[in-house]
């Protein structure tokens, strides 16, 4: 009988040419993983980088000139304080705290300013603020934030130190109102108000056109008896800010990428594995084919 010529081929290279269950499971498992790690990985990058390209920013208190900041009713430089302390009268006055820290204060309503309520204006664009206050002051302010046609009040004890708050529209101009309120009638001193702002803000963005708003006379909004404190986070509620069109734009090509790069590599995968189920499955075949030849090449 003529014997087919399958000497050359090894049975054992046959028995182990195919891939096992075992060797299957984990390369599929493998490709899962990797599946996993790259649809996570455009989130996480999205969060660092968002994270990263912020930075904060301290807004100069003693230098209203710049339009970065209003007094109401005044401010008095530490020069002008020193040398006509009469002129500066129930005006904000800057100084330095007992530690040598630059600070801005005010002592509270003057009969030479007419009895106006101290306040401090600020506007600018940013996602939150820091108020950070002398923690040794016994003195009460209320913290008023407009922002997208949305304000909210708080009245907070300066004796916590910092007042933060959050959730502000980052694209919109916020406007920041404090005021020194009139019970308990303590001097107040305010450290520092800090910003957070993307790493790559134009300071033209950051801080618009300041203009000088009308004292808010404090029997409109204040009521000795039913004013609550808040806690050291304010939290903006939130809104729908008015979007430029640019922005508009960039969100939704960002949005448009990310869901394209999450099923582009779905899909990819995907064929990936079944490819190579399938070619397993063609060479497991070819294998016991092999195995079936060289049986009946070895009993003939």
């Amino acid at each position: 009988m003529l014997k087919i010529p399958f000497s050359w081929i090894s049975p054992i290279s046959l028995a182990t040419s195919a891939p096992t269950k075992a060797t299957i499971l984990r390369r599929a498992l493998s490709w899962l993983l990797v599946l996993q790690v790259a649809l996570q990985a455009p989130g996480c990058y999205a969060q660092n980088n968002a994270q990263n390209n912020q930075k904060n920013t301290t807004i100069p208190l003693t230098n209203p000139q710049s339009g970065e900041v209003v007094y109401t009713p005044s401010f008095c430089n530490a020069t002008t304080a020193a040398g006509n302390p009469q002129s500066c009268a129930g005006a904000w006055q800057s100084g330095f705290s007992d530690s040598g820290v630059p600070i801005v204060t005010s002592a509270g309503q003057n009969a030479a300013t007419g009895n106006i309520l101290p306040q401090i204006f600020f506007r600018f664009r940013a996602s939150r603020v820091f108020v950070n206050m002398d923690p040794t002051s016994g003195a009460s302010i209320n913290i008023t934030v407009s922002s997208n046609d949305i304000t909210i009040m708080n009245t907070v004890q300066a004796s916590l130190g910092t007042a933060t708050i959050v959730n502000l529209p980052n694209g919109s101009i916020t406007t920041l109102t404090i005021t020194l309120l009139p019970s308990p009638p303590n001097p107040f001193s305010l450290f520092s108000v800090v910003i957070t702002t993307p790493l790559d803000a134009d300071p033209t963005s950051v801080f618009p056109t300041q203009t000088l708003p009308v004292p808010t006379p404090v029997s409109t909004w204040y009521n000795p008896s039913t004013t609550s404190y808040a806690t050291t986070t304010i939290t903006m509620p939130n809104s729908a800010p008015t979007a430029t069109p640019t922005t508009s734009s960039n969100r939704r090509r960002m949005i448009a990428q990310a869901v394209g790069i999450t099923v582009g590599l779905g899909l990819g995968l995907t064929a990936i594995l079944v490819a190579s189920f399938f070619y397993w499955k063609k060479r497991r075949r070819i294998a016991r084919l092999w195995r079936r030849s060289a049986s009946r090449v070895e009993f003939d």
